[in-house]
């Protein structure tokens, strides 16, 4: 089942496909750079957890529900065909910094430090 993402959706039994309705609206706006490693950045999380045994232990409770709507750890074939394709490397690392994200209390720079990375890969 498919609906609009929210932050209940996983509970509910529901994949929100969230990493294509935001790839959707960032490809509007921004190069494939940015928007190609967030639509990837579920696929990244499944091949981390193939790949890497004590991935599992850090997702957050909501990530591992929603991994289960997602297909669960890639297999081995799944997992060499993900390394084989175009930004898999910024997807991996999106990956990393949105489970960092779940951290209460991080620290993280306001909006204008971003700023000038933002225009730099904004659609013209």
């Amino acid at each position: 089942m498919i609906a609009k993402a929210g932050p209940d959706a996983a509970v509910r039994g529901i994949d929100d496909v969230h990493e294509a309705i935001g790839a959707g609206w960032l490809a509007r706006h921004f190069v494939p750079t940015v928007s190609e490693p967030v639509r990837l950045h579920v696929e990244a999380k499944r091949y981390l957890c193939a790949v890497e045994p004590t991935y599992n232990a850090i997702l957050s409770p909501a990530s591992v529900r929603s991994l289960a709507l997602q297909g669960g750890p890639m297999s081995p074939a799944e997992a060499e065909a993900f390394a084989a394709t175009d930004h898999h490397a910024a997807a991996i690392c999106l990956r990393r910094w949105d489970d960092e994200a779940k951290v209460q209390g991080l620290p993280v720079p306001g909006f204008d430090h971003y700023r000038p990375h933002m225009e730099a890969v904004a659609r013209r």
